[in-house]
């Protein structure tokens, strides 16, 4: 915890919404005071089992951890108070403070500020920081590299375990590439792989970023649970830093439309022929928590008579902004459901990341990573019986109920793979000079080759390669039998609790 002492006056609190768009919130205010707790509380989870005295501990996981400021505002605090709050105005975002040098925290929301006194020229007030992940993060990454060796070497000055990844380039073709830390990590392929170039092929049917020149249908075909909607809205396509994107322009709602009315509108994807070996990962970004936010976005595949073949619908129901489900769905056969009743820490929350559906055969996956929550879910289902149903594309919707603000929904991206045939058990997985990322970030470890997910090149026994807090580690690299080490950097951020 610090003080209050002349020594904080030339410090300075940084908040803004990542590292590199930070702003001083001690050019405005003189800081007085930090408090910051050492630990955050945990948020046990027990259940009384009958058996003996007391209750059995499932998880005893760190809560969120809040910083309080306190603050001195001289001449013209009005003027200086809006400054203040201009810099705070983020749902969430990022934060540096003085006694945490040389880190920061992310996913935190501001919050509080309260006047705690008011003079004709000074206004004292608090500013509360909730930082919904309770860790510190160094501003400066720790990288390391093989040397064309099987090991490598990588130090954690953090108080805490941290994740590390990794990004292989390959020297030979590989059947089987490895990476363990301590006999636990990630193990891609088959370790009885060739090396000769043979088994199935990856390729990529599309990939947009929505300035390439790769046809979008607008308003082909209608959702799937809101099939009855009005499809008359349309699609705006932008950019932001060089990055293209499109975004629902408007619903095409009337005037004094029914609240029980719901108006769309969709875009369609189509594959360059049917297939059913493929994924589809969409880059998507979706506020349904703002206030007043109703109505639907649903992402599913269909056939080449535009028959709903499997997807997920996420929708809002009424005016709370507690009321929101997620609707996984095969056919008719509905997989999963979630409302805020069900799991509050629910994945789909202020979503900002990666949705793919991907078919596999039978096999029809469904994969989410919120970059907010850093939540990663994933669930495949099988079904024998549509082993061979093929998909002709995939379609997004987007819709709101009359009289509502609409969904705020931006789709940033799109990449669509095809594979010859199931990707398992396949012999030459990797092609020489082809990149293969690890990253451990997520609860289970995630694979890109060439900036496309492995989808299951991964064994099923992998971990995410973690490093022990105050410790030096040796990761080894394993690989097929006769062929060269990769090129293996590891890229570590440090964090403290």
């Amino acid at each position: 915890m610090l003080t209050a002492s002349d020594d904080l006056a030339n410090d300075a609190v940084m908040f803004g919404p990542s590292l590199d768009q930070l702003a001083n919130i001690s050019a405005y205010a003189r800081l007085i005071n930090v408090s910051n707790s050492l630990l955050p509380n945990r948020t046990d989870n027990a259940v009384d089992i009958g058996l003996t005295p007391g209750q059995m501990l499932l998880s005893n996981k760190y809560g969120v951890r809040q910083i309080t400021t306190t603050w001195r505002v001289f001449d013209d605090p009005q003027t200086k108070l809006d400054k203040i709050g201009q810099i705070l105005d983020h749902n969430l975002g990022v934060l540096e403070t003085p006694d945490q040098p040389g880190r920061y925290y992310q996913r935190v929301a501001a919050s509080g500020a309260n006047t705690l006194t008011r003079t004709a020229v000074t206004v004292d007030f608090t500013i509360t920081f909730t930082c919904y992940d309770p860790y510190a993060y160094a501003t400066d990454l720790v990288v390391a590299t093989n040397n064309e060796t099987d090991t490598l070497t990588i130090t954690n000055p953090g108080s805490a375990d941290t994740p590390v990844n990794l990004s292989a380039t390959m020297v030979d073709d590989l059947g089987y590439l490895a990476a363990t830390i301590n006999g636990n990590g990630v193990s891609l392929g088959n370790p009885n792989g060739q090396a000769e170039a043979y088994g199935d092929v990856s390729t990529k049917m599309f990939e947009t970023y929505f300035w390439t020149p790769y046809t979008l249908i607008q308003n082909k075909y209608p959702g799937k649970v809101s099939s009855t909607a009005s499809l008359k809205g349309s699609w705006k396509q932008d950019s932001w830093k060089g990055v293209g994107f499109v975004y629902p322009d408007n619903y095409a709602e009337p005037s004094g439309a029914s609240g029980e009315a719901l108006f769309g509108t969709s875009f369609y994807a189509p594959f360059d022929k049917p297939r059913n070996h493929w994924a589809v990962n969409y880059h998507m970004l979706n506020y349904p928590l703002q206030n007043k936010v109703l109505g639907y976005t649903e992402m599913f595949a269909v056939d080449a008579n535009g028959a709903p073949i499997f997807g997920y619908t996420f929708r809002k129901l009424n005016w709370s902004n507690k009321y929101q489900q997620l609707v996984l769905w095969v056919g008719d056969d509905v997989i999963n459901t979630w409302s805020d009743a069900q799991n509050t820490s629910w994945i789909m929350e202020q979503f900002i990341g990666n949705v793919q559906l991907e078919q596999n055969g039978d096999a029809f996956t469904f994969r989410f990573r919120n970059d907010y929550t850093k939540a990663p879910w994933a669930k495949t289902l099988v079904y024998s019986n549509m082993a061979n149903q093929k998909v002709a594309g995939i379609n997004f919707y987007t819709g709101k109920f009359g009289g509502a603000d609409g969904y705020y929904t931006h789709v940033m991206s799109m990449t669509g793979t095809s594979y010859d045939t199931n990707w398992v058990q396949t012999d030459n997985l990797f092609q020489a000079k082809s990149v293969v990322d690890i990253n451990s970030d997520t609860a289970a470890p995630t694979v890109l080759v060439n900036g496309v997910p492995a989808l299951d090149t991964m064994v099923p026994t992998s971990q995410p390669l973690i490093v022990p807090a105050s410790s030096t580690v040796q990761i080894n690299i394993d690989h097929t039998i006769g062929q060269r080490t990769p090129t293996v950097s590891a890229m570590m951020r440090p964090r403290y609790i």
